[in-house]
């Protein structure tokens, strides 16, 4: 992703219950080269939806590169290139690997 661009995170999700059912999608993003410490997992976006029994959707977040931005020692904000982590769950306790990508 350019610095000054957007991506985005696709994700399907599907109701394997018996029972109509409501969740949360959420968009986690991690920055573990930044010059300053940064949380090890940030909510960026969430997106409720109710699915009914066997019921699958898709759930588009985009995400600008200004959402990787955070305050320098000088109080700037700055999105810094590197590497970011990304992981699409229902809640911060993510299971899954993440998803690696890029900002130049």
């Amino acid at each position: 992703m350019a610095g000054d661009g957007s991506i985005s995170v696709l994700c399907t999700v599907t109701n394997i219950g018996k029972t109509a059912g409501s969740d949360v999608a959420q968009l986690y993003v991690r920055d573990p080269l930044a010059s300053l410490a940064r949380p090890v997992k940030e909510l960026k976006a969430f997106e409720k939806f109710s699915l009914a029994p066997g019921e699958s959707r898709d759930i588009v977040f985009t995400l600008p590169a200004s959402a990787l931005a955070f305050h320098n020692s000088k109080g700037e904000p700055v999105v810094e290139p590197g590497e970011f982590h990304l992981w699409v769950d229902n809640s911060s306790q993510c299971k899954s690997e993440p998803v690696i990508f890029e900002v130049k």
